[in-house]
């Protein structure tokens, strides 16, 4: 995603976040949660 330029929305984060739980990918979703939270991203407690 950071390759392309383009910062991901908060948004983007939190479906990412979801679809990985969904999926039982535990893993990825934890992956993807710090990433968002390295980057500055506020997540709430739904994420």
């Amino acid at each position: 995603m950071l390759v392309v330029g383009k910062r991901p929305s908060i948004q983007t984060y939190k479906t990412m976040i979801s679809v990985n739980g969904q999926h039982r990918r535990m893993d990825k979703a934890v992956e993807t949660f710090n990433m968002a939270r390295s980057l500055g991203l506020t997540l709430d407690e739904k994420t």
